[in-house]
C-alpha cells in the first residue's frame, strides 16, 4: 500500500493505482530515470534500464532473473492524458518497465510524441484508432501514422522484438494497428512497412521476431488486442 494525502488526511491506495489529482507522500521518492541507452540501430534492439544488475547464479554462473520485475501497463488512453500528472504517476508507481498498448487518440501525434519522449523504460504498440485515418502510406508527405512511428522509434515494437538484458526480459510485438478479429486491418499500410499481406503471414512475422531471444529472457507479447497475438 502507499500513503497519499487528501484534504490534509492520510490514506492507503493498494499499489498500481494511477493517481491523478492527489498529492502524494512517499518516504523514498523515486529519483529520476536516466535515459535509455540504444544499441545500435537494427533489430532486435537492446536497451539498458535503471534496474540493478541481477547477481550471477551459483550454479550456472550466468546471471539469474531478477526476483520481481514491476511492469505498468496503459492502454487505450484515448486522448485522456495529463501530459503532467500521469507521468507523475508512472514515475511514482517506480516501474522497471511500462507497456503501452496502443490507442492514444485517433492519430494524435502530438500525444504520442509526448509519451516518446517520457523518461521511462518502455516498449509501444499501435492500435486501430492510432491509423484511424490513414489506409495507406503518403507518397508526397510523412502522414501521421509515419509521424508517430518515426516518434517511438524502436520503441514501436510491432513485429519487432525489444531486449531488457537487466531484466532478463523481452518484448515482441503482435499485429500493429489491429481491431481484433481474424481479418487483417490496415493491409495496406502493413504491406508497404512490414511485407505482411495476411494472417499466416503476421503470425510468421511474430514468431521471427521472437527466435534468437536471449538466453535466460522471459517473454512478453504485447499487442493491442487479445487474447491471441495476432489480434
Amino acid at each position: 500500500e502507499t500513503s497519499c494525502v487528501k484534504g490534509g488526511k492520510p490514506f492507503f491506495i493498494k499499489s498500481g493505482t494511477m493517481l491523478r489529482g492527489w498529492r502524494v507522500r512517499a518516504s523514498n521518492p523515486p529519483s529520476p530515470l536516466p535515459p535509455p541507452s540504444f544499441h545500435p540501430a537494427g533489430s532486435p534492439v537492446s536497451i539498458a534500464t535503471s534496474a540493478p544488475a541481477p547477481a550471477a547464479s551459483k550454479l550456472t554462473g550466468r546471471p539469474a532473473m531478477p526476483r520481481c520485475v514491476r511492469i505498468a501497463v496503459v492502454g487505450d488512453v484515448h486522448d485522456d492524458w495529463d501530459l503532467e500528472e500521469d507521468a507523475k504517476a508512472l514515475h511514482f508507481l517506480q516501474a522497471d518497465l511500462v507497456l503501452f498498448t496502443g490507442d492514444f487518440g485517433n492519430e494524435n501525434v502530438h500525444l504520442v510524441k509526448n509519451i516518446a519522449n517520457l523518461n521511462l523504460p518502455k516498449a509501444v504498440i499501435l492500435g486501430n484508432h492510432d491509423s484511424w485515418y490513414t489506409s495507406q502510406f503518403s507518397q508526397k508527405k510523412a502522414d501521421r501514422v509515419q509521424l508517430q512511428l518515426e516518434c517511438l522509434g524502436e520503441q514501436h515494437v510491432g513485429y519487432h522484438r525489444l531486449d531488457f538484458p537487466l531484466l532478463k526480459l523481452s518484448i515482441v510485438g503482435g499485429h500493429p494497428f489491429s481491431c481484433g478479429g481474424n481479418r487483417m486491418f490496415r493491409e495496406r499500410l502493413l504491406s508497404a512497412r512490414y511485407g505482411v499481406h495476411d494472417m499466416d503471414g503476421s503470425a510468421r512475422k511474430i514468431f521471427e521476431a521472437a527466435l534468437g531471444m536471449p538466453e535466460g529472457h522471459s517473454l512478453v507479447l504485447l499487442a493491442h488486442n487479445g487474447p491471441t497475438v495476432q489480434d
